[in-house]
């Protein structure tokens, strides 16, 4: 693609404007179009090959130095400046990726509501290796079980990168090698609020500085088997595996090892507010803690035949919040240094979630060491020994509604020793609902605790659940007609590569032939696009029309507590979202998703991990913060977002607060600022300019209803967000 002569428009392609180097190699723009590109060579581009609305196959193609003329053309102007390979889609399209070498680029291949086949690539010197986004039935596969077939990603951040948010998509990220090399922040493999069946099986995952290997945000219904992760920086490593408020997930036969004991995180696996999950058999080594649990995540005994090794601390829960649960003779294995360490727990506390072990059968289930000393880890005879390891044993098991652990949450004693109990309790009281929600019990107090939740958020934000449940799977024979033509655009795909190699080999005698062939075939492919194009319009327009019913019912939810709150919110921007059959966030929505976003999830809820998975997918930019919720310190800043400024030299008196709040941030500002509030959704009350000179402000809070605001302060070059609390 040669640059824009001077003079020419950019605007119908909303491409920036011409300055000294060319856009892309290529850059196609056709609805229901079929592209295909074989062997070809991309150098020293601002992009290389970009895709709008087109279904392709790429393969055998070259891509060097994409970020070669990153100053001229700043992603804030042309959204895929260093991109090698880029698809933009409707949700229905595909992309195949097949056997490219590329290096040095923002990032390698992406897919952005468009499915994804990429196997067999080969990556080096991207900022994102391989990004799959998608909000539709359709897929991602990384990689295949064929070990040949592997994809090689070394990225200096990001590995690969994925969210499918319809349950009915898939994701398959299967035997690819990962390492990042970034001193700050690496994540290997990443998925994203994905809805879908999963797996992420049989990869290795080399984080050479900082970062984590493998990380679930807010994702569901994972199985994340027999993986390979190597920590090689003790001092900077964060995590192998991470799970932030991931559910229903098995974590099985993975390998993690580290560098040493020491560092301020450095976890083999991290478990925060995820509920529901299996671990099976996972050795962990050489790190500062094998496995680390924050917040609610309830595990009755699902934490099976786990090897720890080395570790300063084998097994460590954070504080009383820390809810693992009750283990009966689940045969975990210590052989090295570290023990377990319930931080703050009592005696009592251990008493509520025991750890029943048998040395007598085998003296490594006992810990080294146990804090606290007494009630936690019990030795208990095991006469029933059995293969925690086997295939059938670690699976999603069943829900044991009469566990001791079901009594305590149905009782409120559940994280009662912590000041998040009520957080903890309610994550729990959810998690307990939504298992046990219309089953038939004479246990009274079970009946008790669901007739009496019935009436309650708890009940409340279960009903709107399933209706969501209920959206995504209605249409039900158009789903599975369009994911059925989806996998038959696939195997199009890799016949039209065929086609195109022939032609490429055969003499000049051949090709007219052989070219009638290819037009007949592309024919065939876009009257198979233009079917499920079909398919997925008419599951899209069913879908705005139930939405609409949810997010009115959404709105009638009587919330008062901020998870609460953050939990309405969250499914008021889903809903809207999907109303729209969008495929990006308005900035009402990103600023709402932001407000929760830089919440402590042990307060705000397990809605903070969604409102940050959520505003990943919104900015492109993976946004973490410290899990640990001690400074709000924010790990990554999205990009081109400033990040919330320290909050020490700004202040709100009084708070709560009824009739007027001062704001003050002591010096006087030598430019003019902004003070903004938002509701707890997000939604824009108030607008105020700040003159140069003046160092408070008295808000007038008249005309708000009672509830939790955010303050959004603008003074000089510092921006600063806090809570407000306006009293009845």
């Amino acid at each position: 693609m040669k640059p824009p002569f001077p003079g020419q428009k950019a605007s119908p392609e909303e491409l920036p404007e011409h300055n000294g180097f060319p856009l892309a190699g290529m850059y196609i723009n056709q609805n229901n179009s079929v592209f295909s590109s074989l062997n070809n060579n991309f150098e020293r581009l601002a992009a290389g090959i970009v895709l709008l609305g087109t279904t392709g196959t790429v393969e055998g193609n070259g891509f060097a130095e994409m970020n070669a003329h990153a100053d001229a053309y700043p992603t804030s102007n042309y959204i895929f400046s260093g991109d090698a390979l880029r698809m933009v889609g409707t949700g229905w399209q595909t992309l195949r990726a097949f056997n490219n070498t590329i290096k040095d680029c923002r990032v390698g291949i992406g897919a952005g509501e468009a499915g994804l086949t990429a196997y067999s690539n080969t990556i080096s010197g991207a900022e994102y290796g391989i990004v799959g986004v998608v909000n539709q039935p359709n897929f991602i596969r990384i990689g295949d079980d064929n070990p040949s077939l592997a994809n090689i990603v070394n990225s200096t951040t990001n590995g690969i990168w994925v969210s499918a948010t319809d349950p009915n998509g898939q994701v398959d990220i299967i035997q690819n090698t990962v390492t990042t090399t970034d001193p700050a922040n690496g994540e290997g493999i990443v998925l994203l609020f994905s809805k879908g069946e999963g797996e992420i099986r049989g990869n290795t995952v080399n984080i050479d500085e900082a970062g984590m290997g493998i990380g679930l945000l807010s994702s569901d219904n994972v199985r994340v088997v027999g993986n390979t992760v190597n920590l090689a920086n003790a001092a900077l490593a964060d995590a192998g595996i991470s799970l932030y408020g991931a559910n229903q997930c098995v974590i099985q036969d993975n390998d993690i090892s580290g560098a040493g004991i020491s560092g301020a995180q450095n976890e083999g696996i991290r478990i925060s507010s995820s509920s529901g999950n299996t671990y099976c058999c996972n050795t962990v080594d050489n790190t500062r803690y094998g496995v680390s649990v924050i917040g609610p995540s309830m595990a009755t005994d699902k934490f099976r035949g786990n090897t720890f090794g080395n570790h300063t601390a084998g097994l460590w829960l954070d504080s009383p919040s820390a809810i693992l649960g009750s283990q009966e003779h689940t045969e975990n294995c210590w052989n090295g240094s570290g023990g377990a360490v319930w931080s703050g727990a009592t005696e009592f506390e251990g008493q509520q979630f025991p750890f029943l072990v048998d040395p007598g059968d085998m003296a490594c289930f006992m810990p080294p060491s146990v804090t606290p000393a007494v009630g936690w880890f019990d030795d208990f005879d095991n006469e029933n020994v059995s293969d925690v390891c086997s295939q059938a044993a670690c699976v999603i098991e069943g829900f044991n509604h009469e566990s001791p652990d079901i009594a305590k949450i149905i009782s409120g004693e559940a994280g009662s020793g912590s000041v998040y109990a009520n957080t903890v309790l309610w994550s729990l009281s959810q998690y307990l609902y939504g298992e046990t929600y219309g089953l038939v019990t004479s246990d009274t107090s079970l009946q008790n605790f669901l007739n009496t939740h019935d009436q309650t958020s708890v009940g409340d934000f279960y009903s709107l659940k399933t209706g969501l449940s209920g959206l995504y799977h209605a249409n039900s024979s158009d789903i599975a007609a369009m994911k059925n033509g989806l996998d038959s655009l696939v195997q199009q795909l890799m016949e039209l590569s065929l086609l195109d190699q022939e032609i490429l080999a055969a003499p000049d005698s051949l090709w007219q032939g052989l070219i009638s062939n290819r037009n007949a075939h592309i024919d065939d492919m876009q009257t198979l696009a233009a079917a499920i194009e079909s398919y997925s319009a008419t599951v899209a327009a069913n879908r705005t029309t139930a939405a609409a019913a949810l997010d009115a019912q959404n709105n009638g939810i009587s919330v008062h507590a901020v998870y609460e709150q953050n939990r309405k919110a969250i499914y008021r921007v889903l809903l809207s979202y999907i109303q729209r059959n969008a495929s990006h966030f308005t900035s009402t929505e990103q600023r709402a998703l932001e407000l929760i976003a830089q919440q402590c999830p042990l307060s705000g809820g397990k809605a903070v991990f969604d409102a940050r998975a959520l505003l990943s997918i919104a900015r492109d930019s993976l946004v973490w913060y410290d899990a640990a919720c001690n400074q709000q310190q924010l790990i990554q800043a999205p990009e081109n977002t400033s990040s919330v400024a320290n909050t020490a030299d700004v202040r709100l008196f009084p708070n709560p607060a009824r009739g007027e709040v001062t704001v003050r941030w002591g010096t006087p500002l030598e430019m003019e600022g902004s003070l903004r509030v938002f509701d707890a959704v997000g939604k824009l009350q108030r607008e105020v300019v700040l003159a140069p000179g003046v160092f408070e402000y008295r808000l007038s809070l008249e005309g708000l209803e009672k509830g939790l605001y955010y303050l959004d302060i603008q003074t000089d070059s510092a921006q600063s967000t806090l809570k407000l609390i306006v009293s009845p």
